[in-house]
């Protein structure tokens, strides 16, 4: 019985310890370096928590003969 008291215990310790530990920053991942011409739109989307994925973006333009517009 002793046994188990001293596991019961030391658990409890453990848990204690690790629910008091500071939470850990994530570090964000370094963006993806992509080769932009002179020609090229290009960037990273990013928010408040760091680059984003899976986001639309809009290219439109009224300066060709025809409107233009890109979703990429």
């Amino acid at each position: 019985m002793r046994i188990a008291n001293r596991l019961y215990v030391s658990a409890a310790i453990v848990a204690l310890a690790v629910a008091t530990l500071p939470a850990q920053p994530r570090a964000q991942p370094a963006p993806a370096m992509v080769s932009i011409g002179a020609d090229d739109l290009g960037g990273v989307v990013t928010s408040a928590n760091g680059p984003e994925a899976g986001v639309w973006v809009i290219a439109e333009t009224t300066d060709l003969p025809t409107r233009f517009i890109r979703s990429l």
